[in-house]
């Protein structure tokens, strides 16, 4: 969260902090036809926050160090694309936003603040074991069996 307006008062020093914990729901969109290595997705969150306002301040003094967990989602879209059989890389749009996080400034007054992100993510991912729905599978060769001729 960057530094700004909380309410009439504009903030000139200080942090924010944000540590969020999510559950997502990832839906697998199949292949595009075109390759078949690239492979679309997209999700959502749902989860919580923990939003910090450390010694927020403006030109005349301290305005507030205050934190409030509230509750978060998540909003996402990406494509993967397998490098090798246990690695594969993402680049993925991601929406992150908290519901409004009530706060306290050093007179004892509360407000209200929120946080909205739009980040771009670029992933590498290795999985352990390699990845299953990728592996090929060799089948046994069919057995072959010779005619017998019988003696008359």
């Amino acid at each position: 969260m960057e530094l700004g307006a909380f309410g009439n008062v504009k903030a000139t020093s200080g942090k924010s902090r944000l540590a969020h914990y999510m559950m997502n729901v990832v839906y697998d969109l199949g292949r595009f036809s075109t390759s078949k290595s690239v492979e679309p997705f997209i999700g959502i969150g749902l989860g919580i926050a923990n939003m910090e306002l450390l010694n927020l301040s403006k030109s005349s003094g301290a305005f507030t160090d205050d934190s409030d967990t509230v509750f978060a989602y998540q909003m996402f879209a990406g494509v993967r694309v397998p490098v090798e059989n246990s690695i594969e890389m993402s680049l993925k749009y991601r929406f992150l936003a908290t519901t409004d996080a009530s706060m306290m400034d050093r007179l004892g007054n509360r407000f209200k603040a929120s946080y909205g992100a739009h980040d771009l993510i670029l992933g590498l991912t290795y999985r352990l074991g390699g990845n299953k729905k990728k592996t090929v599978v060799d089948l046994p060769k069919p057995i072959t069996v010779a005619a017998l001729e019988f003696a008359p």
